[in-house]
């Protein structure tokens, strides 16, 4: 048999057939057999099997010898459907073509762009359908028309953008923005004078190739390699600070002391939160004036008991904002990239289209019992690891 895709010998109006079942139930599950068959049967991994098997449905069949894909089906998705089209690229199309005008902005003052032939619309769309799948870069030639060996240098760039523009998108709310952050943590959960809660997410990275010790990043009890990601969000899930690139191994505690905010969070020369405001952490975090965590013991009395559970409502906001982080920007499950500094910015583009749609109005809804691994419970050994500090009026980025 000759070596062409997987594609080769179907009838190309099975072929559409099949595209459009696979882009409906993507898009809007129906109430039938089929639908209730795969939710049964594959469960969590639904989405990412539908996914692959997108992929493979818009390939054409081409040489295996062929680093160029004879048939560009980039128009295709482009004439998707609105809710086909959030499927796909994981925001809606208004929220797409914002963000696509704002990184062709960015990239006109940029050196050594990558591919230049190729359109930044392209580009950008191209790195949208990565961050919302699992899939191999490979698979995205043959979609977008684009030679394999550009994939990724693409896809890294624009991760690179995106970090450049960090600091638009992420960044330490100011006074009159603390005053409704707290407003409505309070109407919400009944917890006052909270501008945000803080918490720490691992992320799955390939055995990291340029540390000294990439040991320190392999989760023992996973036996999978790691780096933490460090976050405060409001009351909407707006990330107003990330820290990224810490090793597995490490607790919340260490990844907090150090990180550039815990030296602002203990500044009483130059404070970050006014006082009488603070923000709220689990129990793995340190006690400060402007950082509450939990009572701890076996004998609370009422008062305390129902502090904890009012922090505890509240503080988890911060869980879900992570928990969509994932289910909305899939790569972010596990980055398939061995080299630290390029994973961590991959983490923080994440990030940044997180805080990007959400500041576009454009939510995103997870069912309440979705199986996202959104952390992990470790047995934490205590490591040294030197950290680079940058400016917290934005975002910090630590490898």
């Amino acid at each position: 048999m000759a070596a062409t895709s997987s594609t080769a010998d179907i009838d190309p109006s099975y072929r559409e057939a099949l595209l459009n079942l696979l882009l409906s139930e993507l898009a809007e599950p129906t109430a039938n057999h089929v639908n209730d068959y795969m939710r049964a049967e594959l469960g969590s991994s639904r989405p990412h099997i539908l996914g692959s098997l997108l992929a493979v449905a818009l390939q054409e069949p081409q040489n295996v010898e062929s680093d160029v894909p004879e048939v560009d089906q980039f128009e295709t998705l482009l004439a998707s459907s609105d809710s086909q089209f959030e499927v796909l690229f994981r925001m809606k199309r208004a929220t797409v073509e914002n963000l696509i005008t704002v990184i062709e902005k960015s990239l006109a003052d940029a050196h050594n762009v990558v591919a230049e032939s190729v359109p930044v619309k392209k580009k950008v769309l191209l790195t949208c359908w990565l961050m919302g799948n699992t899939e191999q870069y490979s698979s995205a030639s043959g979609i977008f028309g684009i030679k394999n060996e550009l994939i990724h240098p693409i896809f890294v760039q624009i991760c690179h953008e995106l970090c450049v523009l960090s600091g638009r998108y992420i960044f330490w709310p100011s006074l009159e923005r603390c005053g409704t952050i707290t407003k409505a943590f309070e109407d919400q959960y009944g917890f006052p004078g909270v501008i945000g809660a803080i918490g720490s997410v691992h992320i799955s990275i390939k055995r990291p190739v340029s540390e000294d010790d990439p040991n320190q990043f392999l989760n023992n009890k996973l036996n999978i390699y790691t780096t933490v990601m460090q976050a405060v969000c409001d009351d909407k899930m707006i990330f107003q600070n990330v820290c990224v690139g810490f090793p597995g191994r490490c607790s919340p505690s260490q990844v907090l002391v150090g990180s550039p905010l815990y030296s602002r969070l203990v500044d009483r020369t130059n404070p970050l939160i006014e006082p009488h405001k603070h923000i709220l952490g689990s129990s793995s975090y340190p006690q400060l004036p402007t950082l509450l965590t939990p009572y701890s013991g076996a004998h609370l009395n009422d008062r305390q008991k129902k502090f904890n559970t009012l922090h505890d409502k509240a503080r988890s906001i911060i869980d879900k904002s992570f928990k969509i982080l994932k289910a909305r920007f899939c790569r972010l499950q596990h980055v398939d990239i061995s080299e630290l500094e390029v994973a961590s910015k991959v983490i923080l583009a994440g990030c940044v289209l997180h805080n990007f749609a959400l500041s576009h109005g454009d939510e995103f809804h997870i069912a309440p019992d979705a199986e996202i691994n959104s952390n992990y419970s470790l047995n934490y050994k205590t490591v040294s690891h030197s950290m680079n500090s940058s400016n917290l009026s934005y975002v910090e980025v630590e490898h």
